[in-house]
């Protein structure tokens, strides 16, 4: 792949500084961190699901989420597995959402 895929830099990020923080987030309990390699352990294992669900490159996988930490993962998931990943938002009427185009073109 391309070094400037995105998936690609962050695998690269992940090899690099795998031992450092990614990411904190708020909780209930306090702040929760994760490191680079949890997150990317994390990215490889739904690509792995992707996959066993047969998305394959240039499919395309519906994003319904709200703006949370989990939804970078499957965003890079998707980027792993070359599938093309549409958010819609969370708002979106049932109508709206069955008017998308089936996941795979």
């Amino acid at each position: 792949m391309d070094q400037l895929n995105l998936a690609v830099r962050f695998a690269d990020t992940v090899a690099r500084h795998g031992r450092l923080t990614a990411t904190r987030i708020d909780s209930p309990n306090g702040w929760v961190t994760r490191t680079y390699a949890e997150l990317g352990a994390d990215v490889r294992r739904l690509a792995a699901r992707l996959t066993s669900w047969g998305v394959q490159p240039g499919d395309r996988v519906l994003l319904f989420a709200l703006n949370r930490p989990e939804w970078s993962l499957i965003d890079f998931a998707c980027l792993t597995v070359r599938a093309v990943s549409v958010p819609i938002y969370t708002s979106s009427t049932p109508i709206r959402c069955s008017s998308w185009p089936p996941m795979r073109a």
